[in-house]
């Protein structure tokens, strides 16, 4: 129940995955050591990112059986990028 009341959360946080892909991305490749080609536009993606995982984090927290001790990890497969819009690697 947890992880679906997270992903509901992220998903009503974004218009379209590829909104969402684009905005974890963005916070992916704010995490890296070297941001080559990082742009303001990216800055904001990431930062709708993180809001909307605190957001859906907070609220599937809830529902976790040890909410202190667990957390929520999004990950996104290689495949899941083919959205019809060009994301950044």
């Amino acid at each position: 129940m947890a992880t679906s009341v997270y992903i509901g959360h992220l998903e009503e946080a974004f218009p379209d995955a590829a909104e969402l892909i684009e905005c974890y991305t963005a916070w992916q490749q704010e995490e890296r050591p070297t941001r080559d080609g990082y742009s303001y536009a990216d800055s904001d993606r990431s930062l709708r990112w993180q809001k909307a995982h605190a957001a859906a984090e907070g609220a599937g927290r809830a529902w976790l059986s040890n909410p202190l001790q667990q957390t929520f990890q999004f990950r996104l497969h290689e495949g899941a990028a083919t959205t019809g819009r060009s994301v950044p690697a």
